[in-house]
C-alpha cells in the first residue's frame, strides 16, 4: 500500500511541476497564469529548501549527491521519505 501511495504522489508531483513549467514556458492568461506561475516558484524554492536541510541524509544516500538533489527536486520530501526508510 506504502508503495502505491508513493507512486501516486510522484505522479501527481510531476503533473504539477509539468503544469508550472507550461505555464512559465507559454503563460497561461489571467488567474490560471497566475496560480501557475506561483506553483513553479513555490515547489521550485521549497524543493531547493529540501536539498539545503537534507543535504547530508541525500549524500548518504544509495544515488548520491548529484541524483539525489535532481531527484529531491522533483520529487521533494516523497523522495527524502523513500531513502529515510
Amino acid at each position: 500500500m506504502y508503495n502505491l501511495f508513493m507512486a501516486l504522489s510522484e505522479i501527481v508531483t510531476l503533473l504539477i511541476w509539468a503544469f508550472g513549467i507550461l505555464n512559465v514556458v507559454e503563460p497561461l492568461p489571467g488567474f490560471i497564469g497566475l496560480i501557475g506561475s506561483a506553483i513553479f516558484w513555490l515547489l521550485l524554492v521549497a524543493h531547493l529548501i529540501e536539498i539545503i536541510y537534507f543535504s547530508k541524509t541525500i549524500k548518504n544516500s544509495e544515488d548520491g549527491l548529484v541524483k539525489g538533489s535532481l531527484l529531491t527536486l522533483l520529487f521533494g520530501i516523497f523522495y527524502i521519505k523513500s531513502i529515510e526508510r
